[in-house]
């Protein structure tokens, strides 16, 4: 239901991108999106079916919050990839 999503880590951050597929012209252009913010340090680029992929970063963006509130420090990626 969607293209490639692909991540690469470079010495100055992270580049994500996603292919775009135009299943119907009627679709409103950016209701689509494959890239979401978690956190301000933490993002994620998604492949496969849209409302998956919206569950998943709800859920780590609950994680990210209750990181913050809990330890008052932005989550590191590690610990925010390990909770599910």
């Amino acid at each position: 239901n969607s293209g490639t999503a692909i991540g690469i880590r470079c010495k100055d951050g992270v580049v994500m991108g996603v292919e775009k597929l135009v299943v119907s012209k009627m679709l409103v252009e950016g209701s689509n999106r494959r890239i979401h913010n978690v956190d301000k340090h933490a993002g994620i680029a998604a492949a496969g079916l849209v409302a998956d992929a919206r569950q998943l970063v709800n859920r780590a963006r609950e994680e990210a919050r209750s990181y913050k509130n809990a330890y008052g420090s932005p989550i590191p990626g590690k610990i925010l990839c390990g909770r599910g």
